[in-house]
């Protein structure tokens, strides 16, 4: 059942009830190329800060089961890579962004 105001308020601006125009601008997602593809250093880089990551993680882990931390521990055991591509990204943004 459609609720009579909003039926109304359709009507008073002459538009069709559940049919309202919207419009789309097309954007072209950026292709990779060549060029733009990632140094051997940058993943070096990564592998580099996962494992760092993965090791403190480990270790914060032994500490916890040690009643060392105490609380709640929640680990991200697997999920290195986002942090280091969300890194990664928000370096380049930032360094971009510094430049001008």
């Amino acid at each position: 059942m459609v609720h009579q105001d909003a039926k109304s308020i359709c009507q008073h601006k002459k538009i069709k009830y559940g049919m309202a125009k919207t419009t789309r601008t097309k954007t072209k997602t950026p292709r990779v190329t060549k060029s733009k593809a990632f140094s051997k250093n940058t993943y070096l880089e990564w592998y580099e800060l996962m494992l760092r990551m993965r090791k403190f993680e480990e270790r914060a882990n032994l500490m916890y089961f040690q009643k060392k931390i105490r609380g709640f521990l929640h680990l991200c055991i697997g999920q290195e890579a986002i942090y280091a591509g969300m890194k990664t990204s928000i370096a380049r943004n930032l360094g971009a962004r510094f430049k001008k």
